[in-house]
């Protein structure tokens, strides 16, 4: 069975809420944003940017200050379970046998990123590796057995998969375990 994106059927089996992990993540600004602020999701973010859901995963927002306003948004599942999805066994065991050889001895535990999305009028600017590298840091820094995070994009989005590759994620050749319009991509740590 190949895994169809956003057809995750344990997302209410996660509820986290956003609140209870406000961490390493929280009032990060990083240079030359332009009061741009990474962190997680909190409840006062104005939405009309972009919708942010709070309580299902572990939610990261690029937000624009003082109005709160929410131009981007990372939406993870960390740390992603094969019991909790056993329906994703086959790419989730994939990515985990990627993770580099010195690191084999090591935990195994991975994060699925399942939803990456930035305002249309903020594109092309950074903030979309700006909220990627700090939410894999966040992640990082709260689970530090954590050593990958995958995701899948359509393949025909060039400016995503440019992304991606100068974050240094690596497109794993999943072709027997995806749909065909989709390439599964892999962040190691």
């Amino acid at each position: 069975m190949k895994w169809i994106p956003f057809a995750i059927s344990f997302v209410l089996t996660l509820c986290i809420s956003a609140e209870e992990s406000v961490g390493a993540l929280t009032g990060l600004e990083l240079p030359n944003d332009d009061k741009i602020v990474y962190r997680i999701a909190q409840k006062g973010d104005n939405q009309k940017g972009v919708v942010v859901k709070l309580g299902i995963g572990h939610v990261f927002v690029a937000v624009k200050e003082p109005e709160h306003m929410t131009i981007g948004i990372m939406e993870t599942f960390a740390p992603y379970n094969v019991e909790l999805a056993p329906e994703n066994k086959a790419i989730i065991e994939f990515v985990k046998s990627k993770i580099p050889w010195w690191k084999k001895g090591q935990s195994k535990m991975i994060a699925c990123i399942y939803n990456v999305f930035i305002n249309e009028n903020y594109r092309q600017q950074g903030v979309g590796s700006k909220l990627v590298k700090a939410a894999l840091k966040d992640i990082k820094a709260k689970w530090s057995k954590m050593r990958a995070a995958f995701l899948l994009v359509k393949k025909d989005n060039a400016p995503a998969i440019a992304l991606y590759k100068k974050l240094k994620f690596k497109d794993l050749n999943a072709k027997d375990l995806v749909e065909e319009d989709y390439a599964l991509y892999a962040y190691y740590y």
